[in-house]
């Protein structure tokens, strides 16, 4: 068993494509990583694999800071004494992550060696369900339409992104982080907004896949919902995107949130795999 260490996401991206590709809607936050390295480095970020003596791939980890290492372990492989081995080649190499995620089994057996090796203390964050869609369901009609926002957008887009980043559980960024961010995605035009007379509710064009893409930011103040301007800004956005020749649309969504895996079910979308994120802290 051996750690690999990838310089070029080109060859990283033609030796892990074939098995994160069976199931890319699953597997869109590497594969979605995978294509974004190839055409920017990332400060800090690395690749790698755990490859068995035959140079069968065992573990396929993306680390794109500040975020937590991604990792893939394919079926029937030896999970176990692969993870074991990265978590102890990480702590070896003194390479520090702030968690992981992954498929439930894979993050939570990684989390358990790398915690005994670093005395860390280790807490599931969120439990995600990953979705696909091929196929809009007819859903009904609700007042309003989807707009591409624009930088009027500044005014209440920033605010409304602070408040998603705390309900996910994703690493806190600073207003004016926050702020800039939100303005490169206008420029972009990958944020839309449903509008009914004023913006509800708000989605975003998330990371190009291979044969796919991802839609994330899904989000709705508390004041505007129980209408269903969630419901209508996924549904179009999701169809908009077949639309322009992606063979799918895939999302993660909050397991413990009934309420929003009901949507997304109505709406077409079908579970295709079970994610774990998991934060890491000092004992």
């Amino acid at each position: 068993m051996y750690y690999t260490i990838y310089e070029n996401a080109t060859h990283f991206k033609e030796e892990t494509f074939p098995m994160l590709l069976k199931n890319e809607a699953a597997n869109n936050l590497l594969v979605g990583n995978i294509l974004r390295l190839e055409k920017s480095p990332i400060e800090g970020s690395f690749m790698a694999t755990v490859k068995d003596e035959a140079g069968n791939i065992l573990v396929i980890a993306v680390h794109t800071p500040p975020f937590n290492l991604c990792l893939y372990t394919p079926p029937k492989a030896k999970a176990q004494e692969a993870l074991q081995f990265l978590a102890k080649t990480l702590y070896e190499k003194k390479i520090s992550i702030p968690g992981v995620i992954g498929e439930d089994e894979t993050a939570e057996t990684f989390s358990l060696f790398y915690c005994t090796y670093t005395r860390q203390l280790s807490k599931i964050i969120m439990r995600l369900n990953a979705y696909k869609l091929t196929t809009v369901n007819a859903y009904q009609a609700i007042k309003g339409s989807l707009e591409c926002a624009t930088l009027d957008a500044l005014s209440y887009l920033p605010y409304w992104q602070e408040h998603f980043i705390k309900e996910c559980h994703l690493p806190p960024s600073s207003f004016d982080t926050i702020v800039k961010s939100i303005e490169t995605s206008l420029e972009n035009e990958r944020f839309y907004i449903w509008k009914d007379n004023h913006p509800v509710s708000m989605v975003g064009k998330g990371r190009q896949l291979k044969n796919g893409i991802v839609i994330s930011n899904v989000y709705t103040p508390p004041y505007f919902r129980n209408q269903h301007y969630a419901t209508a800004c996924v549904g179009t956005i999701s169809q908009r995107l077949l639309d322009e020749g992606h063979d799918f649309v895939a999302l993660f969504a909050d397991r413990d949130n009934p309420i929003s895996n009901k949507m997304y079910e109505a709406i077409g979308y079908q579970l295709v795999g079970y994610t774990k994120q998991i934060h890491f802290t000092k004992n």
